[in-house]
């Protein structure tokens, strides 16, 4: 089998929820103690893994708000909400987690009630709410924007076999206004290949485009699932154009970070073998000679 020279590189996922997706960060002079202290946390933090800055961010922010529950008690105090928003919103900005965006929803609506919400606070709590794939109440936020933003995200429509709560959810984009929940299916002690891929980094396109035209490398593409992380910006236009150009090797967003919780890095591209719903082997960069030769070495010939 013939490899490429060996360039461990990859396209960092906070980088691209930075470059492609709402940004977390409010305007400065209006932040808080809690936002900044995970903001200072994050910049020590600035050279680690993207895997350890996510657990270190979110395991302090639950630490820093141990015992407050605002959907069950309301702050009450302005500036004590809004700095709370704002932290809770660089904490989902990491997490991706539905729990941290029901949070922030209850921060919203008391920062509306007091009339202290603003249109950074709209499209940050909109833009978590793309990344749970609740696009239906994002596009609501959106349509209301002072500044006029159109609301483009597609309607979600659910298998009827689907199970709603039920894990390895993907979300098929049938065209600009609708998308599709489907289900990916982990057979037991088959092995399939899933990537992590982003339509806008050129690591996954060139990765990809190497994949899907040398026959040496069929044995990846018949067993590939392409997946999209989630953003606070859906990518359509660009998974629908690559989409369009190759049919056979689409890409998907995943439905949640959460549906996917064997999968621990988010950087594209990253290529996980499973064997049923397991990781057995996991790599990250393209062109990698040797994540490839250890994943073609664990397939059957």
């Amino acid at each position: 089998m013939k490899f490429h020279a060996t360039v461990h590189t990859t396209f960092p996922w906070m980088f691209m929820l930075s470059a492609f997706g709402l940004m977390a960060n409010p305007p400065a002079e209006e932040s808080g103690p809690l936002y900044s202290q995970l903001v200072a946390l994050n910049n020590q933090l600035r050279d680690e893994s993207g895997q350890r800055r996510v657990a270190a961010i979110v395991s302090n922010y639950r630490r820093l708000t141990t015992g407050i529950s605002v959907c069950s008690h309301p702050i009450g105090d302005a500036a004590r909400t809004d700095d709370l928003f704002r932290a809770t919103a660089f904490t989902e900005f990491y997490s991706l987690a539905e729990a941290d965006v029901d949070t922030l929803g209850c921060l919203y609506r008391e920062l509306l009630t007091d009339g202290r919400a603003t249109d950074w606070h709209t499209r940050t709590y909109a833009g978590a709410l793309v990344t749970v794939a609740r696009f239906d109440d994002a596009n609501r936020l959106l349509a209301h924007l002072e500044s006029g933003q159109a609301a483009l995200l597609p309607h979600i429509t659910a298998t009827p076999s689907l199970t709603p709560d039920g894990p390895w959810r993907y979300l098929s984009l049938e065209d600009g206004h609708s998308a599709a929940t489907r289900t990916w299916t982990p057979v037991a002690g088959h092995l399939q290949v899933i990537a992590i891929v982003h339509p806008a980094c050129a690591f996954s396109t060139r990765a990809l485009t190497d994949i899907g035209s040398n026959e040496d490398l069929r044995w990846l593409r018949e067993r590939l699932l392409l997946l999209v992380p989630p953003d606070p910006s859906l990518p359509g236009k660009g998974i629908l154009d690559w989409n369009n150009a190759h049919p056979d090797l689409p890409m998907q967003r995943m439905y949640t970070w959460g549906d996917w919780q064997p999968l621990t890095r988010l950087d594209t591209p990253t290529f996980y073998l499973m064997q049923g719903d397991r990781v057995i082997q996991t790599f990250e960069g393209w062109p990698n000679v040797e994540g490839m030769a250890r994943m073609r070495s664990a397939l059957p010939r």
